[in-house]
C-alpha cells in the first residue's frame, strides 16, 4: 500500500475516533481540520491507527427530576455495551433513544406517549442485539425484590410501564 493511502486510512480512523465522543452533530472541530491539513504519519503509525479501538457510551446527562429506574436502565445499558463488540454507530443509536426517553420523562407532566414509543423501539433494538449475540446477557442485582435482573427485562418492564401510563392505566412516579 502506498504511503498516501495509509495516511488517508489513518486520517479517517482518527476522525471517526474523535467524532464518536459527541452525542449530537456539531461543526468540524479544530482537531478534524488540523488532521486533514497537517497529518504526517509513518506507515507503522497508520497501521496502529487503523486498528484503534473506539469507545462509545450512552450518556443522557443530568435530569431535572429524579428518574431512578431510568438511570438504572441507562447504567445497565452502559455495562452491557461495554462488555460487547458493538460498533460506535450501534451504541450511538441506543444513546439517541435514551436521550429522547430522558426528554420525554423529564418534563411536567411526563410525555408518556413519547416515552412509550421510544422505549418500545429501544427495547426491540436491545432484544435484537441480544438475540444475535452482539449484546451479552449480563445479570444484575434486582433493583427491587422480584424486579428485573437483565437489560432485556428492565427494558421490557419499563416500556410496559410507560405505555400503561400513556394509556391512563396507571398514575404515579415518572420512572
Amino acid at each position: 500500500m502506498t504511503a498516501t493511502r495509509w495516511i488517508l486510512i489513518a486520517s479517517v480512523a482518527v476522525l471517526c475516533t474523535a467524532a464518536c465522543g459527541t452525542s449530537t452533530p456539531t461543526s468540524p472541530s479544530g482537531l478534524a481540520s488540523g488532521v486533514l491539513g497537517t497529518l504526517a504519519v509513518t506507515e507503522s503509525a497508520a497501521r496502529s491507527a487503523d486498528v484503534a479501538a473506539v469507545s462509545c457510551t450512552v450518556d443522557v446527562g443530568a435530569t431535572t427530576h429524579s428518574l431512578p429506574a431510568f438511570h438504572v436502565y441507562v447504567n445497565w445499558l452502559n455495562a452491557s455495551t461495554a462488555a460487547s463488540d458493538l460498533q460506535c454507530g450501534q451504541v450511538n443509536s441506543l444513546d439517541q433513544k435514551m436521550e429522547l426517553l430522558a426528554e420525554a420523562l423529564d418534563v411536567d407532566p411526563p410525555a408518556f406517549e413519547k416515552a412509550c414509543g421510544v422505549s418500545t423501539a429501544a427495547a426491540r433494538e436491545i432484544n435484537a442485539l441480544t438475540k444475535t449475540g452482539q449484546l451479552p446477557v449480563l445479570t444484575f442485582p434486582a433493583p427491587v425484590p422480584g424486579g428485573p435482573t437483565t437489560l432485556e427485562q428492565i427494558a421490557g418492564f419499563l416500556s410496559d410501564t410507560w405505555c400503561a401510563a400513556a394509556r391512563g392505566e396507571i398514575t404515579g412516579p415518572r420512572s
